[in-house]
């Protein structure tokens, strides 16, 4: 049935509306310029993932997964407090700026 109703061009009036307005168009530019940011990107970091150390992320390499559902998810809540009120802002928070959350009492 619904390649009958795209043989008879049923379909024809919704797909040149988006046509008309642009929707395509739109997203074929968002979806070119997001590949050429992302080529540029890996270009950029000479095709290799990025290597993080302790100090830049403590809470990815902390053993206890314990310690790392908290610490994550203060930062989460921290970040969400920022937005609301930025009294303190830091353009950089490695280096030990956010403490890791190890217990539930903390």
């Amino acid at each position: 049935q619904l390649l009958e109703a795209v043989r008879l061009g049923a379909l024809r009036p919704v797909f040149g509306r988006l046509f008309k307005c642009g929707f395509f168009h739109r997203q074929s530019v968002v979806l070119v310029t997001g590949l050429v940011c992302l080529a540029s990107r890996w270009q950029v970091m000479g095709g290799r993932p990025p290597k993080f150390q302790p100090m830049d992320n403590p809470a990815s390499f902390a053993n206890s997964t314990l310690t790392r559902f908290l610490s994550y998810n203060y930062i989460y809540s921290l970040n969400g407090w920022l937005l609301v009120c930025p009294q303190w802002l830091c353009f950089d928070w490695a280096m030990g700026c956010v403490p890791l959350v190890e217990t539930m009492t903390e």
